[in-house]
């Protein structure tokens, strides 16, 4: 991803209370923000092994790239959920747009 949508973990801590939209594998949640950046947060309830938090992350990442030139400006936090990790990559594309879709909405 690159660096100019990245959100920091001094900026992620410094957000305010977030719109939160939930699907079935992840939750978006949305603050005001001066510029378009994007974060993504996977717990260890979700994927114990940090091999496979990294690998989750990627794949994230990897689905957001598409639609990066279109987001409107705000702080976007992807928050993984339980059987996110054994979701195929077509999956989390797909949800990750229509939910992308609905919380820039």
């Amino acid at each position: 991803m690159p660096a100019r949508y990245r959100l920091s973990s001094g900026e992620l801590k410094t957000l305010s209370p977030a719109q939160k939209t939930h699907g079935q594998l992840f939750s978006i949640g949305v603050s005001r923000f001066s510029r378009a950046a994007l974060a993504c947060v996977i717990s260890k309830k979700v994927a114990r092994h940090a091999v496979d938090r990294t690998k989750l992350k990627r794949r994230v990442r990897a689905a957001l790239l598409p639609l990066l030139p279109a987001l409107p400006a705000g702080a976007y936090v992807i928050y993984a959920k339980a059987g996110s990790t054994k979701a195929s990559n077509d999956e989390i594309r797909a949800e990750i747009a229509q939910l992308m879709k609905r919380a820039a909405a």
